[in-house]
């Protein structure tokens, strides 16, 4: 399990995959870190890019684990969907 150091090494690097959940008016994709501007006076801010193109401005808190969160990790998100997928095939099973 990533920490929360860990996370935030990742998110401030451009390139790092990124998958965003969606919600009722908007769509998930996968995307990409774009850029990251440190703090200033308020908060950080990293800049992702969607596959589709759409782009979010948004802070390093948006990835902390919480219920709603929106901003995965892409590899984080992939393995905990596929670990709820086996655990619905063993409860099913049974």
């Amino acid at each position: 399990m990533k920490t929360s150091n860990d996370i935030n090494e990742l998110i401030y690097q451009p390139g790092t995959r990124i998958y965003y959940t969606g919600d009722r008016a908007n769509i998930e994709d996968y995307g990409f870190v774009i850029s990251y501007t440190p703090a200033g006076k308020w908060s950080d801010n990293i800049n992702i890019e969607l596959n589709d193109g759409r782009v979010f401005n948004i802070s390093s808190s948006s990835f902390m684990p919480c219920p709603g969160r929106r901003f995965w990790l892409a590899d984080d998100w992939d393995a905990d969907r596929q670990r709820r997928i086996n655990e619905f095939i063993n409860r099913a099973s049974k």
